[in-house]
This record gives C-alpha cells, sequence and structure tokens, in this order.
C-alpha cells in the first residue's frame, strides 16, 4: 500500500515538471531561432507589418524581447523558478500586445 502512494506521487510530481518543461523548451526554442537567424521570413514590401518590423528593426527592440522571451523560457524550465517566468512571459506579451494594438486598427478586416 506504501508503495502504491509513494509511486503515485512520483508519478504526479513527473508529470507537474513534464508540464512545465515542454512550454519551457518552446520558449528557449523561438527565440534561439531568430536570435541566431536561422530563419529569415521578411513580410511583403509595403505591407503595414513590414513598415512596423522595419520599424523596430534598427532598435533592437526585437533582439531584446527574444532575449527576454529565453529567460523566461529558461525561468519557467526550472521548478523554482517557473512562477518567476510565467511572470516575465506574462509582462513581455502584454507590453506587446499592447505595442501591436495601433497597428491591428490600420489592417483590413
Amino acid at each position: 500500500m506504501r508503495v502504491n502512494r509513494w509511486l503515485s506521487k512520483r508519478l504526479i510530481e513527473i508529470r507537474i515538471s513534464i508540464a512545465g518543461i515542454r512550454p519551457g523548451l518552446l520558449f528557449i526554442m523561438s527565440p534561439a531561432v531568430v536570435l541566431f537567424g536561422l530563419v529569415q521570413m521578411p513580410p511583403p514590401e509595403g505591407s503595414p507589418a513590414a513598415l512596423f518590423m522595419g520599424a523596430l528593426g534598427p532598435t533592437g527592440y526585437m533582439t531584446f524581447v527574444k532575449i527576454l522571451e529565453l529567460v523566461g523560457g529558461v525561468l519557467v524550465t526550472i521548478p523554482r523558478t517557473r512562477n518567476f517566468g510565467l511572470l516575465a512571459l506574462y509582462l513581455l506579451g502584454r507590453t506587446q500586445a499592447l505595442r501591436c494594438a495601433p497597428l491591428l486598427t490600420i489592417l483590413p478586416p
């Protein structure tokens, strides 16, 4: 009986670890692709998205965002710092949504 309880607790701990590691790895791999320049997909010329990215590219803002995503992904992967990582990624997402809101008014439906 004790072995079953111990085993079930251990399986729950493993599931919780996997549930934290998977999104952490996604947030580590996504910025790695951009920071190492593995993929180059520019938006169509003259579109509002191209103008927006053209304005942000020289400033280094996207590099800063990707570095914060990488740090957030590492924090989410480590169980003790998972809450801080989720907080960092949430705040990063909120700032991105607020920054892109004016762009959404320009795009056609």
